[in-house]
């Protein structure tokens, strides 16, 4: 008897381990055949548009700038802002001494005054003149003669003739002190203009970004010459990118064409438009652009626009995209382009990345030295519209055809959601998630029961 309990209690443990065993084998499978599957979101093709680029790149000006600087036949002066004023046009910044030129004002104004009292006084004398023409002293005049005591003419006492040459005498006077008049006036005017030249004044609205106190003393580290500079006003709201293009690209480029201006240092990202492509080449630059053959460049000047411009600096480097035309087609993500010498693009079906060739337009491709904020690129041929596109959740992952991949939580494959920040709780189907709690719905419960039949 004692024998026959040991015989059944040794069949039990057996059993026993080999269901353990038999099990434990199944859920090491299971575990085996998900561990390494990537998971994935899915981006549809679709029909769209990209812009047709040149880029640019270059260092940040301001675009108007104002430097007022030690003069040394102006050594006097006073300095009327301080850093961080706000001018505006005409607003004075810099006055000189006019002690001088006052001086000279003042006697060019006494001897503007002297001639107009002489040609006051020739214009009295000139009226005398003519009343005097008039009136009976030019007539001759009768008296008794002393001896005989008849009636005789007497000459008059000035002759009509007399009184003309003296107005003939005046007039040249009046003339002469006329011409001294204007003399004088100019001066006055000359030295007026001069003495407002003076008083400096800010050419435009802008901001005073530098007062210098002791202009000569502080000598520059680079160019080894001492500071002359009193004050500078600038425009912040205004920069400039200065770069070259190619030949070939004169052809595409022109003034108001528009621009996306990015800014490496800080992330800046900003618009402007081209306001100045140059007529001759830039000097001493030959240059070989990518494609092309060496070959004259041409300046070209892009003004950043945009209410606040406040974390740009002159100096900066930035890059500028010139908009020159757009291009329509089927677009994709550049995060699913692949290349390993051949184009290509992994689509998803039934649960696999399946390897699609493509054709991509080279153009639309992030050039060489321009942005690289591209963020989608037109494919020619290879794919059809509607296709779900294949995202990595881990870019670091090598798809391969064929292999197998899991949808990340909340993606369909035929839902067309590329990030997951797209989806909004408020729109979860709450049907969908009574058909969870209840076990799923109907084709996830037949799933469940074709896995079971599997087991067993």
């Amino acid at each position: 008897m004692m024998v026959v309990k040991k015989v059944l209690i040794g069949l039990v443990l057996v059993a026993g381990l080999a269901t353990f065993s038999m099990f434990g084998m199944k859920n090491s499978k299971e575990a085996a055949g998900n561990q390494g599957v990537p998971e994935v979101m899915l981006q549809p093709v679709s029909h769209g548009a990209s812009d047709i680029t040149i880029p640019v790149s270059g260092q940040l000006e301001l675009s108007q700038r104002q430097v007022v600087t030690l003069s040394e036949d102006k050594p006097e002066y006073k300095i009327l802002v301080k850093v961080g004023d706000e001018v505006k046009k005409g607003t004075p910044i810099v006055q000189y001494s006019t002690e001088e030129i006052d001086l000279e004002i003042e006697a060019a104004q006494g001897e503007l005054e002297t001639h107009r009292g002489t040609l006051s006084e020739l214009s009295t004398q000139a009226s005398d003149i003519q009343k005097q023409k008039k009136s009976d002293a030019v007539k001759p005049k009768k008296e008794a003669d002393k001896d005989t005591g008849e009636e005789i003419e007497v000459p008059p006492d000035v002759t009509v003739k007399e009184l003309d040459k003296s107005l003939a005498d005046l007039e040249n006077q009046r003339k002469a002190t006329n011409r001294e008049l204007k003399q004088a006036q100019q001066q006055l005017e000359t030295l007026k203009k001069k003495k407002e030249a003076l008083t400096v004044k800010s050419d435009f609205n802008g901001t005073v970004v530098k007062r210098n106190d002791h202009p000569g003393e502080a000598v520059d580290t680079y160019s080894g010459q001492t500071d002359q500079t009193l004050v500078e006003v600038a425009d912040l709201n205004k920069f400039i990118l200065k770069g070259t293009i190619s030949e070939d690209q004169t052809l595409q480029v022109e003034e108001g064409q528009n621009v996306e201006v990015n800014v490496d240092i800080n992330g800046y990202m900003g618009e402007g438009k081209v306001i100045e492509v140059g007529y001759f080449p830039s000097e001493g630059e030959m240059d070989m652009y990518p494609g092309e053959e060496a070959g004259a460049t041409y300046p070209i000047t892009i003004e950043i626009g945009g209410e606040d411009l406040s974390e740009l600096r002159p100096g900066y480097q930035a890059r500028a995209d010139i908009i020159v035309g757009t291009r329509e087609g089927m677009m994709i993500p550049l995060e699913a382009y692949k290349n390993d010498g051949i184009d290509h693009v992994y689509v998803y079906e039934d649960g696999r990345a399946v390897r699609r060739d493509i054709v991509i337009n080279q153009e639309s491709l992030p050039s060489e030295g321009g942005a690289d904020d591209v963020m989608e690129i037109q494919v020619e041929s290879g794919l059809e519209e509607g296709d779900q596109l294949i995202l990595l959740l881990d870019p670091s992952i090598q798809l391969e055809d064929n292999m197998k991949v899991k949808l990340a939580d909340g993606v369909e494959a035929d839902d067309g959601f590329g990030d997951l920040e797209d989806f909004d709780d408020e729109n979860v189907d709450e049907e969908g998630i009574e058909e969870a709690e209840e076990g799923g719905t109907e084709d996830q419960q037949e799933d469940q029961t074709d896995n079971k039949d599997d087991d067993a």
